[in-house]
C-alpha cells in the first residue's frame, strides 16, 4: 500500500527523534555527538543521560523547529590551502573561511535515515546571506547512517566565521510513497511481476541494496584530495595586484634614486 508523501513534522518528528521504544532497527533519527557520553554509566550504574538536560534523547532541542532541525558544526573541517584538516575543540572553537575558499564541514550530529524517509539539507540562511554556498548536494538517501559532510564555498566579500557546536546547517525529512525495505522484499519475490527483469539482474541477490548505506564518521581523505590546493578568487587576485603595485612603487622609487645618483656622478666627472 502506497503512503501519502509529506514532510515529517510535529509529533511524528519528535517520536522519530526520541525513539522511546529503543528500536535498534529504527534508531533515533538524529543523534548528537554528546549523546554517546550521556549514555555512559556513572559509578552508581545510572545512565549519565539524566545529566544531559540540553541533549535529551540525542538532540539539542534548541535546534528543533517543528518541521526541520538545525545541525551543529562538528569538530573536523578542511579548508583549501591547508595541509591537513582543522580540529575544533574547547581551545580552538572558531573556524574562518576566507573569500574564495572551499571547505569541507562535518555535522556534530549523526543522521539515521530509515528506509521510508529521505532527508533534504541546506546551509542556514544566516550563512547563506554572507555568501556561503552549499555545493555538495541537497538530499540524504534512505538508509544513510553517519555524519553529514558539507562541501561549501565562500562566494562573499568577507571572511565567514563559525563556531563549533553552533547551528550552521539544517535538515528536514520527507516520507516516501513506498518503504524501500518493502521494495527489497518484492525484489526477492518472483511473484511480483511489476519489477523489470533487468532491475533484478542489477540487484542480483544483494541484500539491503537500497537501505544499507554507511555514512561518514569523519572527513574522508578522497574528499580532501578533491579540493586540495590554493583557491583563486577575485578578492585574492585583487590583494595580489595591490601587493604587486606596492612592490613596483617601492622598487621603482629605489631604482629612480639610483639612476639619479648615477647621472649626478657622471655629470660631476664630466665637469672635471
Amino acid at each position: 500500500m502506497h503512503k501519502k508523501m509529506g514532510i515529517i513534522s510535529g509529533k511524528d518528528l519528535i517520536e522519530q527523534i526520541e525513539n522511546k521504544d529503543n528500536d535498534e532497527k529504527n534508531k533515533s533519527l538524529i543523534t548528537c555527538e554528546r549523546w554517546e557520553k550521556c549514555q555512559e554509566k556513572t559509578d552508581n550504574g545510572d545512565i549519565r543521560g539524566r545529566e544531559c538536560k540540553e541533549c535529551s534523547s540525542g538532540l539539542d532541542w534548541n535546534n528543533f523547529n517543528g518541521w526541520q532541525v538545525d545541525l551543529n558544526l562538528g569538530k573536523e573541517a578542511y579548508i583549501t590551502g591547508n595541509k591537513s584538516p582543522t580540529i575544533l575543540d574547547e581551545n580552538n572553537q572558531y573556524l574562518t573561511i576566507e573569500p574564495g575558499d572551499f571547505a569541507l564541514l562535518e555535522t556534530e550530529e549523526d543522521i539515521n535515515v530509515p528506509s521510508n524517509l529521505m532527508g533534504f539539507i541546506s546551509v542556514r540562511f544566516k550563512y547563506k546571506k554572507m555568501g556561503l554556498v552549499n555545493i555538495s548536494g541537497f538530499h540524504v538517501d534512505p538508509g544513510y547512517k553517519g555524519k553529514l559532510i558539507f562541501s561549501v564555498y565562500n562566494a562573499g566579500p568577507d571572511d565567514i566565521i563559525m563556531k563549533k557546536g553552533t547551528p550552521v546547517f539544517m535538515i528536514f525529512f520527507l516520507t516516501l510513497t513506498q518503504d524501500l525495505s518493502e521494495l527489497e522484499k518484492d525484489l526477492r519475490n518472483d511473484d511480483e511481476d511489476y519489477i523489470p527483469e533487468s532491475l533484478k539482474e542489477v540487484i542480483n541477490g544483494k541484500n539491503n541494496y537500497f537501505t544499507d548505506k554507511d555514512g561518514f564518521k569523519s572527513i574522508p581523505l578522497e574528499l580532501i584530495s578533491m579540493i586540495q590546493g590554493s583557491s583563486v578568487s577575485l578578492a585574492k587576485n585583487n590583494n595580489r595586484i595591490e601587493k604587486l603595485e606596492s612592490s613596483i612603487k617601492i622598487y621603482g622609487s629605489i631604482a629612480g634614486g639610483i639612476i639619479i645618483a648615477l647621472i649626478g656622478t657622471l655629470f660631476a666627472i664630466g665637469i672635471r
